[in-house]
């Protein structure tokens, strides 16, 4: 039978976590505006493929 060692889901959950603030406070720092620019210029000018 497989089987998990004991705190293996504790330290990807704790990974998961520390990504997301890790990336809410780079976002705050730089600014979400600067995050996402890549995407956000390719829906303002309708796509990629599209004028």
């Amino acid at each position: 039978m497989f089987t998990i060692p004991y705190n293996t889901t504790v330290y990807i959950c704790a990974a998961i976590v520390l990504a997301i603030i890790g990336f809410v406070v780079y976002g705050c720092i730089v600014g979400f505006e600067n995050t996402f620019k890549d995407f956000e210029e390719e829906h303002r000018s309708g796509g990629p493929g599209e004028p």
